[in-house]
């Protein structure tokens, strides 16, 4: 039999600059609230896509926040 193919796209969290771990973060963002915008016009079909979403997002949140506590600086805001 065939082997399902991974589709979801598995970040380096570990290995990304801060900088590039808040640009990630934005760009979760935005893709969710196009999520929210298609689920409100029922154009949404892939329902588990929001759920992936916002686990990646608190990855990354999680990620940074560890990398800015390691500098000594709090994170305001994404």
């Amino acid at each position: 039999m065939a082997e399902k193919k991974n589709t979801k796209k598995k970040l380096d969290l570990a290995g990304m600059t801060v900088e590039e771990l808040q640009a990630e973060a934005k760009k979760i963002k935005i893709e969710l609230g196009k999520l929210r915008f298609e689920k409100s016009s029922a154009k949404s079909r892939n329902l588990k896509r929001k759920y992936y979403l916002r686990k990646q997002l608190a990855r990354v949140l999680t990620e940074l926040n560890a990398k800015l506590f390691k500098r000594g600086t709090i994170l305001k805001s994404v």
